[in-house]
């Protein structure tokens, strides 16, 4: 096992923890219908810290990947989709996590959208919260996957003549544990020094 190879995984085993820690101090593994809007906003933020480790880490382990060829295309078999039946509701609420926010000269937090409307007074609901936490949880079951999706798409952009996407240091990393911290530091540097040597070799 290389040193890399032992980092992602101490770093995806200190992503779990922490996503784990943060579910079980929000009482969020019993699944609550609402919570405060202080601790939605608490949870919120922590989910995203995670989120960001969690998207370089994920990144770095794309950059290191070795693609093989596409496989031609199958033929495409029309199919009807079946419609709802009447009365029928959607179950549950997916969140989907873009691994590479900003396509360009950096990538870091996703910016926030000011143009929000003020949230009611009183309980919020934890459907979306639950399902923030359920994508993070799906992207640490099969991290190979989202790499495999993500070193496509630096491949094409390197193709491209984009110049290589510069990491930016994570904020407010004091404020994070002491393993979650060390790693959040660390990563700007480590992904900014690989995807530079990938831009770099002609292979």
């Amino acid at each position: 096992m290389t040193a890399k190879q032992r980092f992602l995984i101490e770093g995806f085993n200190a992503v779990g923890n922490g996503l784990a820690n943060v579910v079980g101090r929000a009482n969020l593994h019993l699944k609550p219908a609402t919570i405060t809007k202080s601790l939605h906003a608490k949870v919120r933020t922590k989910l995203r810290e995670i989120e960001t480790i969690l998207r370089r880490l994920i990144v770095l382990l794309a950059a290191g990947l070795a693609l093989a060829p596409p496989a031609p295309a199958a033929p495409s078999i029309e199919k009807k989709s079946a419609s709802p039946k009447a009365g029928a509701q959607l179950v549950g609420i997916a969140h989907v996590i873009n691994l590479l926010p900003v396509i360009g000269p950096s990538f870091s937090d996703a910016p926030l959208d000011l143009a929000r409307p003020c949230p009611r007074p009183g309980p919020v609901s934890t459907v979306r919260l639950l399902a923030y936490i359920r994508a993070l949880k799906a992207l640490l079951a099969s991290p190979d996957v989202a790499a495999l999706r993500v070193a496509r798409r630096l491949a094409a952009m390197k193709a491209a003549g984009d110049s290589f996407p510069i990491c930016l240091p994570q904020a407010r990393t004091y404020r994070m544990s002491a393993q979650l911290g060390t790693l959040a530091t660390f990563l700007p540097h480590a992904l900014n020094d690989v995807l530079r040597a990938a831009w770099n070799d002609s292979s």
